[in-house]
């Protein structure tokens, strides 16, 4: 009762915030920091002394220091949008040349993101584990930035909080678009980049060196798709649908951004009209002065030889090649009608052949290919 005491520390160099100059109180209050990865020892020297001024024997208390994990602030993480950080929290203690102190054995981690509202997928609820495993998605066309608060502990001391910053890489971002119409015969011309750029449908701009890969989906009624993988940012087959019906022709588009980003595919669904078809038909026989009398809509109806049957809406324009041997034939203004009704006259002792090339056009406007009659 009424003692005094008098304490100081032996400096440790492992250590720091022990006492090396004397100190009074009864209570050693030093806050002290184990600077490696293992214990440490720092020995106070105490002197005691009584209310009548009586000094006791000096004694020692040896304090042993257990380490704490140390890491360090590392904004080196940089990953693409849709993939995981993977980063390794057990590599950013072990790596004592950036600060870490290689205290790896038995230390636990618990990580938490700091929410970035242009970023999914990082964890803003504390997560146990030695890797940061988020999958990140960067919904934005520019880097970004997600911020991790590590906290790591061994056998019950606690490490200082560090950081890791993982920028986000941007990834290209189309949206599915089934607008496209085209005839028969035509060529896509789809401009992905376009589609990229239109951020009120769905795409995030990020147009800039951005690459694309598309292929199309086989569809038996339609010839010209490119079902092996073609690049570039424009779809530039040429369709040729050999039905009477719409056909629908849908490709699938992945692009990668200029740092190597790989977006989500999406598809364009390009609607192929039909145009008419008929076929070559060398079998009309008429007498001179007889009206030819041909009917188209019956050879394009005549799937069995080479039409389609797309016979609604479809008009026709035919014109004669000039046959100097005969007269009637339509040669200088095309015939409009669906029947070739010129009367011909044969003005030789011979048969002649008069050459008709016929064009149609269905009602969506889509020309077909010529045939002759």
């Amino acid at each position: 009762m009424g003692t005094t005491y008098s304490w100081i520390a032996a400096d440790n160099l492992n250590v720091t915030g022990e006492s090396t100059v004397a100190k009074n109180g009864s209570i050693i209050n030093d806050v002290v920091n184990n600077v490696t990865n293992g214990n440490e020892v720092v020995v106070y020297t105490v002197t005691p002394t009584s209310t009548n001024g009586c000094i006791g024997d000096p004694f020692t208390v040896s304090v042993t220091v257990r380490p704490e994990p140390q890491g360090f602030n590392d904004p080196s993480t940089v990953i693409c949008s849709d993939s995981a950080v993977g980063y390794s929290l057990l590599a950013n203690i072990s790596n004592t040349g950036a600060g870490g102190n290689n205290l790896i054995v038995g230390t636990t981690y618990s990580w938490i993101a700091a929410a970035n509202g242009n970023v999914s997928g990082e964890s803003t609820a504390a997560v146990a584990g030695g890797t940061i495993t988020d999958v990140l998605n960067n919904v934005t066309n520019a880097d970004q930035i997600v911020v991790y608060t590590v906290t790591p502990t061994n056998t019950s001391c606690v490490g200082n909080p560090f950081t890791v910053s993982v920028t986000v890489r941007p990834e290209p971002r189309g949206y599915n678009d089934a607008t496209p119409i085209i005839c028969s015969d035509a060529t896509v011309n789809y401009d992905l980049s376009t589609n990229v750029g239109n951020v009120g449908l769905g795409g995030n701009n990020l147009t800039v060196g951005t690459t694309y890969s598309w292929i199309a989906a086989s569809n038996p009624n339609v010839t010209g798709e490119s079902t092996a993988a073609q690049a570039g940012s424009i779809i530039n087959d040429a369709l040729n649908n050999v039905t009477n019906a719409n056909q629908i022709v849908v490709y699938s588009i992945t692009p990668t951004s200029a740092n190597g980003c790989v977006g989500n595919l999406f598809t364009v669904s390009v609607t192929v009209r039909p145009e008419p078809r008929g076929f070559n038909d060398n079998s009309p026989i008429v007498c001179s002065d007889v009206a030819v009398n041909y009917n188209l809509v019956a050879n394009i109806s005549n799937i069995g030889l080479g039409g389609n049957n797309l016979v609604t809406g479809t008009t026709y324009q035919w014109l004669a090649a000039d046959n100097p041997n005969t007269t009637g034939e339509s040669f200088a203004i095309p015939g409009t009608a669906s029947t070739i009704t010129d009367v011909i006259n044969n003005i030789t002792n011979a048969d002649e052949v008069v050459v008709y090339t016929v064009t149609a056009t269905s009602s969506d406007g889509c020309v077909g290919d010529p045939f002759t009659v």
